[in-house]
């Protein structure tokens, strides 16, 4: 093995091991607060890509991950859950990581209020850590999370320009990357908003790449399907559609959104998305080059 290969398979090992240690806290942490019924349900199989990104930029800072590093880490994953949870409910979501959703298999209500215990348990680490800054950055992005969730909320139905748009994934996809790419300039004592620009670009793609995803079978992507454009909610597919033929608006402003699906679908819409997208990506990269094989193993597919 050379020399090269020997450094690259110490790091991955290195990822792994603290990818471990988080997904084994949060686990301790979940099944000690909530019913055993609820803990096996549930979507914990995730591919945590926001603490693995966060553990990338850990290691640019320091030589191992301190206890108050991997806390930090947990709260960020119980926050991503707690948003999937709550999501789930305002999409009416009945798949979600290949596993029938919380709302589905114990009501509405309960899963908003599991929702909130997760977010609980999140800020109790926050608060053990005892850093300001770090608690004043997890309360900003979750006020930003929830802004974007109710600008998305308020213009259903509603024709909205690409700058609403990248307001609203901003907020509710953007912010959290953000922040796991904040969390470890706060450890290191830097103001660290390159790092969270960084982050919330990121988001921005992640959330693009969802919203292609969203026209694809459910069974393919493991998760419920077409919800934004039958409940009203604009992807970036459906901006590009407006843009290519504005006489669309009308047909979407009477929810006849299958007029709007299979124009998508008709016009090569979905092409156009990706091949935006990796323009985006590409751009990305070169200007974060140490970020590369992170950024093609998330986008893997665009890139076949």
């Amino acid at each position: 093995m050379t020399k090269i290969n020997s450094q690259i398979q110490s790091y991955s090992e290195k990822l792994e091991r603290d990818l471990s240690r988080v997904r084994q806290e949060i686990r301790n942490i979940l099944k000690e607060a909530l019913p055993e019924s609820v803990f096996k349900s549930l979507p914990l199989s995730g591919k945590m890509l926001r603490v693995k990104l966060a553990i990338m930029i850990f290691r640019k800072f320091f030589e191992e991950l301190k206890e108050e590093h991997v806390k930090s880490l947990v709260a960020l994953e119980l926050v991503h859950l707690a948003s999937l949870l709550h999501d789930d409910v305002i999409d009416h979501s009945t798949l979600r990581r290949g596993k029938d959703t919380i709302n589905v298999l114990f009501g509405e209500t309960a899963a908003v209020a599991i929702g909130d215990i997760v977010l609980v348990l999140a800020f109790e680490l926050v608060e053990e850590i005892g850093l300001e800054k770090l608690r004043k950055a997890f309360l900003k992005v979750i006020k930003m999370m929830s802004i974007g969730e109710m600008l998305e909320q308020f213009n259903k139905g509603k024709p909205i320009s690409k700058e609403t748009y990248f307001e609203i994934i901003n907020g509710k996809s953007g912010s959290l990357f953000g922040l796991s790419t904040f969390i470890p300039s706060i450890f290191k004592g830097d103001h660290g908003e390159e790092f969270y620009e960084m982050g919330k670009r990121l988001g921005q793609y992640y959330q693009i790449a969802d919203d292609v995803l969203d026209f694809e079978d459910p069974k393919k992507v493991g998760k419920s399907t077409m919800l934004d454009i039958k409940n009203g909610i604009i992807s970036y597919p459906v901006i590009l559609a407006f843009e290519k033929e504005p006489s669309l608006i009308e047909a979407y402003e009477k929810n006849e959104w299958k007029v709007v699906y299979n124009f998508i679908l008709k016009n090569k819409i979905l092409e156009q998305a990706r091949h935006e997208l990796k323009l985006m990506i590409f751009d990305f990269v070169k200007t974060y080059p140490w970020l590369k094989e992170y950024v093609m193993s998330v986008f893997r597919q665009y890139f076949k």
